[in-house]
């Protein structure tokens, strides 16, 4: 695998509470991130955490990581969701 990408989000960015916090969103992080060095062998890592992973950093950031690529990438999300309209989204 040539790239691994997680997106942890504990706690929502101009949020006003409406969306609850995701406890553990760190831990997962730390552990997926060590899972994808260990056991994958990852060459690179993007880790986006918390303000970090705004979609605005998402889209530009991701489309020039994943322009052209040819390998396997892997990747993990950790965060709320929510359904609407028959649709699951992240």
């Amino acid at each position: 695998m040539s790239l691994g990408i997680i997106i942890c989000i504990e706690e929502y960015q101009g949020n006003s509470n409406r969306l609850s916090k995701v406890y553990f969103a760190k831990q997962d992080d730390m552990l997926i991130g060590k899972t994808f060095r260990d056991a994958l062998g990852s060459r690179e890592i993007l880790e986006y955490t918390n303000s970090e992973g705004t979609v605005t950093t998402l889209k530009n950031e991701l489309k020039y990581y994943l322009n052209g690529i040819e390998e396997e990438v892997a990747y993990y999300y950790s965060g709320n969701g929510f359904y609407s309209n028959g649709t699951n989204w992240l």
